[in-house]
């Protein structure tokens, strides 16, 4: 079972965005309407940015509350 947590499914899709407003930005509109349906790459640097971008999608509390959880009932995938 695969398991991602929410937040890195945002960062993902932050770091899949970076590069696409980076090129958007330096373009006109003519330029962007004969764009290909190929991606720019995705650079280490744009995910750094998804991650430092990103809000936390849940706080350290509910965290602790998870692990205490998991400790007392030991439930884990």
């Amino acid at each position: 079972m695969l398991c991602l947590h929410y937040t890195t499914v945002l960062w993902y899709r932050e770091a899949a965005r970076i590069p696409q407003r980076r090129l958007l930005r330096s373009m006109t509109r003519d330029e962007i309407i004969q764009l290909s349906d190929d991606p720019p790459p995705i650079t280490q640097q744009d995910i750094g940015a998804a991650i430092t971008s990103t809000p936390k999608t849940v706080t350290n509390a509910v965290v602790n509350r998870h692990e205490t959880w998991k400790d007392q009932f030991g439930c884990e995938y």
